[in-house]
């Protein structure tokens, strides 16, 4: 699932924010929904990862983060790690988004 990055509109539309956010999160996950929100009130575009359905994206967030919670939220190569939509709000007030 992607969210709120403008890709596949046909519009044209124009994602803003970091270069690239990848969120891997986990249904019924309230921290995941929490940050999910967090970046689409900001329209910071996103790409959603759902770790129970899919298997590689599970793997591919334990080797990168070295645990199993989630939700896990890489920003253009940084890696916020079992985090909340605090934590995230603020690492992004630090990149001055």
């Amino acid at each position: 699932m992607t969210g709120n990055n403008g890709e596949g509109d046909g519009g044209g539309a124009r994602r803003t924010g970091p270069g690239r956010v990848i969120v891997y999160t986990k249904r019924g996950c309230g921290w995941c929904y929490e940050v999910l929100s967090l970046l689409d009130s900001r329209g910071i575009g996103y790409e959603e990862r759902e770790v129970y359905s899919n298997p590689r994206y599970f793997d591919e967030m334990v080797e990168k983060s070295g645990q199993w919670l989630a939700p896990v939220v890489e920003i253009d190569g940084h890696l916020l790690i079992d985090t909340d939509a605090y934590e995230v709000g603020r690492y992004l007030e630090r990149l001055g988004e």
